[in-house]
């Protein structure tokens, strides 16, 4: 498995479609952290892994404490030192859609 920025640095960015079905699965993770009042606080296109471009294939959003760092997907409250809170999540998850 191949992190998405990898994907996009080999294959330029996505179809529209695939791009939100990717975002779209990070997204159904990180609501499952969120609904035990949690936050991941790593979520970018690095902390998912995929098995190719294909939607339908194997993706995961890495763990929190073994995703690495990408203060590019932090919101503005974070950078400037509030530190993880869900929506910042909901930030990064935004960000990456975009780069997708």
């Amino acid at each position: 498995m191949i992190p998405l920025t990898d994907h996009v640095a080999r294959h330029g960015p996505m179809p529209v479609r695939d791009a939100i079905a990717w975002s779209y699965r990070a997204a159904l993770a990180v609501a499952d952290v969120h609904s035990q009042a949690g936050c991941h606080g790593a979520v970018s296109a690095r902390a998912i892994l995929v098995d190719g471009a294909s939607t339908d294939g194997d993706g995961v959003l890495m763990v929190a404490g073994q995703a690495p760092a990408s203060p590019l997907y932090w919101s503005f409250e974070r950078v400037a030192g509030r530190g993880a809170t869900q929506a910042d999540d909901v930030w990064a998850l935004a960000v990456t859609l975009y780069f997708l």
